[in-house]
């Protein structure tokens, strides 16, 4: 087992837990294990190995057990005996979103609900209303969560297809023989989630790469298996397919079996009018059999008169007619960021304290970070009252003098309240760097209500930035219900930047909100959403979505210099202050 798969564990293990109901500090001390673990960047078996499992801060003799349990036999005793103790399906319900262990426990006690359908029967039947603290509104709220699991539960996170799909591909390029090796599909383009995972290797001999393949950790099914192309399934339920093709067809086979349909389709239609044909295995005349190109993808792109097109473009939108005029947007890299603005410190509910984020920081690559941790409105997050916020703002002037790191600016994420009032007064707002506004709470409030509850603080002068706009959990929890329209306009009018959350669960906002907001003259940032070291991972994931959503890094406000990012500041929310006296 990996960290990321003894994570999984633990959070399973805390939710058994409270589902029957047991000790609520065992139950914390798990979910804090969780994130500890989900943070470490060493991997758990180097330290069991070593026997200091124990030297993990919040990780005590009893939970140390249970790791090296897991490491040495694979599971562990206490999960499997939670399991017994409850019917099967009640794991399902917890992918309900809407559906928490108190919920889960609660239908299952009242109504002895197991599964899913018996919970939609139940909803649909109006049988939850009459269960303590729900209502009409939940059961509602529960059958939307229902239908969007459905739609979303037979395709897998980027963030769990990517890192499997990324170590495959690693052990594959070492094999010798292989001359290229790619991922492709839905993940080259940066899709938020993935179907299964493709793998195409250009090679001659197919033996020992289809070997090292089938050697994969954590097989469950072999599907397929032959000297040109082999089919896995996973553990996890992720299927994995490698495809070895000649490596005059690689650039090719590349593009044929990275583009969406859509995409090819558009492209296959020019080729006919250019009486070509295209197809994994090149581009040809019509009447012939010889490829005109093949090996690259700029020469199948170039032989059909277009300009490279870039993965996350191809979805069979209009990039062919703007890769025929040359007039793709010169979209951002990973390597134009030069800021973290969105991070949480120990302060609130990060895990890092002040110095150790910013040496985390400087050890990515950043040139200047924020701390932004939650306000007092937030108080599951531990969030800082004014007094604690100042105090905190205090030690990060002394910081910056010390220049222990990168300079870190001071901040915040102000929660949004339901009738669209900050936490913290204006004159505490002018006194930090980065003032960052979010929705946490009631969510589903109706469409004019929530529209207006995020417009009315977009209008406050010193919103800088307004984090994760939709709310949404990538197939846990829905959007909430906004006026996109009149919150992308909003935007605009007040100059307030909008968040990318490159949390891999998040994602928000996604690519065609992107698109849309673009139209309205927004701008955007780009952040992790940091509360461990590993979240800074996730960079890449917000990247590949902001580059689906055609951004330049001049759309990109911590793609700027410190300075050049202060005097941006200094405008805004001097232009704010215009428009709050005029409204």
């Amino acid at each position: 087992m990996d960290n990321k798969e003894i994570a999984r564990l633990f959070s399973e293990i805390a939710e058994l837990m409270e589902i029957k109901g047991e000790n609520a500090f065992k139950i914390r001390a798990y979910q804090k294990a969780v994130r500890t673990i989900e943070s470490f960047t060493e991997p758990l078996q180097s330290l069991h190995a070593e026997g200091k499992l124990e030297s993990i801060e919040g990780i005590g003799k009893g939970l140390a057990g249970k790791i090296a349990e897991a490491l040495e036999k694979g599971s562990v005793q206490q999960h499997q005996e939670l399991l017994k103790s409850l019917p099967e399906g009640l794991l399902d319900l917890l992918d309900v979103p809407g559906m928490g262990p108190k919920k889960v426990k609660l239908v299952y006690d009242e109504l002895n609900i197991t599964s899913i359908d018996e919970l939609k029967r139940a909803a649909e039947a109006g049988a939850l209303q009459s269960l303590p603290g729900m209502g009409k509104k939940s059961e509602e709220k529960i059958l939307k969560g229902i239908e969007h699991r459905q739609q979303t539960s037979s395709r897998f996170l980027i963030g769990v297809a990517a890192p499997i799909a990324q170590e495959i591909l690693d052990r594959i390029r070492q094999v010798k023989g292989v001359k290229q090796a790619q991922i492709a599909g839905s993940l080259r383009r940066g899709k938020e989630t993935a179907g299964d995972v493709d793998i195409l290797v250009a090679a001659k001999a197919g033996k020992p790469i289809m070997e090292e393949f089938l050697a994969t950790p954590a097989v469950r099914d072999v599907l397929a298996k032959g000297d040109a192309k082999s089919s896995l399934v996973l553990n996890n339920g992720l299927q994995v397919d490698l495809r070895i093709v000649p490596e005059a067809s690689f650039g090719a086979a590349l593009q044929y079996f990275t583009g969406a349909k859509e995409h090819n389709v558009k492209l296959r239609a020019r080729a006919v009018k250019q009486k070509l044909k295209v197809n994994e295995y090149g581009v040809f005349k019509v009447d012939g059999d010889d490829p005109i190109a093949g090996s690259t993808e700029e020469d199948v792109y170039a032989s059909l008169g277009l300009v490279w097109i870039p993965p996350e473009l191809r979805e069979g939108l209009d990039e062919i007619e703007l890769a025929e005029k040359d007039q793709l947007p010169a979209l951002v890299e990973r390597q134009d960021i030069r800021s973290a603005l969105h991070n949480h410190t120990t302060a609130s509910d990060g895990l890092m304290r002040l110095d150790e984020l910013a040496a985390e920081a400087k050890r990515r690559g950043y040139e200047y970070i924020a701390v932004t941790d939650h306000s007092g409105g937030l108080g599951v997050a531990g969030g800082l009252n004014a007094d604690r916020l100042k105090k905190q703002m205090d030690e990060i002037h002394g910081f910056n003098e010390k220049k222990g790191g990168v300079p870190v600016l001071t901040g915040s994420e102000v929660d949004i309240r339901v009738d669209g009032r900050l936490d913290f007064p204006d004159d505490l707002l002018a006194q930090l760097d980065v003032v960052i506004a979010a929705v946490h709470g009631s969510l589903d409030q109706p469409r004019e209500k929530i529209t207006k509850r995020i417009c009315d603080a977009l209008e406050n002068p010193y919103v800088d930035i307004l984090s994760h706009p939709s709310g949404r959990l990538i197939g846990r929890r829905p959007p909430m219900d906004v006026d996109w329209e009149a919150l992308f306009a909003k935007a605009a009018e007040t100059g307030v930047v909008l968040e990318i959350n490159a949390h891999y669960m998040r994602l928000d906002l996604k690519d065609q909100h992107i698109r849309e907001a673009m139209k309205y003259g927004a701008l955007f940032s780009i952040d992790t959403d940091t509360h461990a070291a590993a979240d800074f991972d996730n960079l890449d994931y917000g990247v590949r979505t902001a580059r689906r959503g055609r951004l330049a890094a001049k759309d990109v406000i911590n793609c700027l210099p410190m300075k050049d990012f202060m005097r941006w500041k200094k405008k805004h929310r001097r232009q704010g202050r215009v428009n709050e006296k005029t409204r």
